[in-house]
Order: C-alpha cells, then structure tokens, then sequence
C-alpha cells in the first residue's frame, strides 16, 4: 500500500513533536544535547578599609583619611561561588598599584574551596598610609590560571580606584 506524500508528512511531524516533548524529560536537549554537570562560577570584590577586621570600607573612587602616617590600610578579596557546585583548589592574584601604574605590592592566596552560595574573604595585603596622600588603585583575579571549570569564566577579575588623604572626614 502505497503512502500520500501528506500522510508521510504528517508522521514525520508526529515523530519531531514527539521527540521534542520526551527529550527533556530525559534531561537532554534536543538542540544542545546532553545537560552537562552544575559547575562552580567565582566572582571576586575588593573592599579596603582602615580596619585590620575589614569594617567601615569604602567604595570604588573613595577616599581614606587618617592622621597617624604610620598607620595601614587594608584590603580583602571577597571570592564568591555564585554557581551551582564546590570551587576547589581556588587562588587568588592581585596588586596594589601606587598611582595607577607603580607596583606597591603583590598577592597570590590559595584557599582550599568555596561551596555553591558561600564566600571566603582572603586578607590579601596591607600598606602604611605614609606621609601624603595619594592615589592607588587594586586589581584581583580569581583562578587566573583556570584551573576551576566554571559555568562562567569571564567574571573572574575586579578592580578598586580610591584615594588616602591625611586628616579631613572619610569619603565612601
């Protein structure tokens, strides 16, 4: 028995459909195949503060005040697992950059992991105020060495411009 090209169409049509209904609910996508596993997704923040503790931090372009030269600022390096599994062996790589281009002081930390939803502040450096005021800025990266697979790797770096200044109120 010989099949009207419309019947041969109308199967053809009944088997895609079904496919695209059943495949996801074997956890496959028919365009992009097979679901992958959940994977971690690091981020990092900068914070700097006049407070070994890291308390009273201020903000990209602020300015820290202080009276005693001798006295230190401090940065931390906040490594975020925004994504859906455990981040291990992770490193974090950073400078303090004096102006915008003189090298104050490096960094490279190793923390051991990250679960999904959690952070670890690294206490990454820390610099005496001196006698002037001036410029810094900090750069950092989160696993520069890519050696964490992650559902997303371009979120990896960050940066913080601010000011020291002596005496005067704290700009955040």
């Amino acid at each position: 028995m010989r099949k009207s090209g419309f019947q041969l169409y109308l199967r053809t049509a009944l088997a895609f459909t079904l496919l695209a209904v059943a495949l996801p609910s074997f956890g496959v996508d028919g365009s992009k195949g097979a679901a992958g596993p959940p994977k971690p997704d690091l981020v990092c923040s900068i914070s700097v503060s006049k407070n070994a503790d890291g308390s009273e931090t201020i903000g990209n372009v602020g300015t820290l005040s202080y009276s005693n030269p001798k006295a230190k600022f401090y940065v931390h390096v906040a490594a975020m697992n925004q994504g859906k599994a455990n981040a291990v062996d992770i490193s974090v790589t950073g400078a303090l950059w004096h102006g915008t281009n003189d090298l104050a002081g490096a960094f490279t930390k190793k923390d051991s992991s990250v679960p999904p939803g959690s952070s670890v502040d690294i206490h990454a450096i820390e610099f005496k105020f001196g006698d002037r005021g001036d410029h810094f800025k900090v750069t950092a990266q989160v696993d520069k060495a890519n050696t964490v697979d992650e559902s997303n790797e371009s979120n990896n770096a960050c940066e913080l411009e601010f000011d020291t200044k002596r005496g005067g109120a704290q700009k955040k």
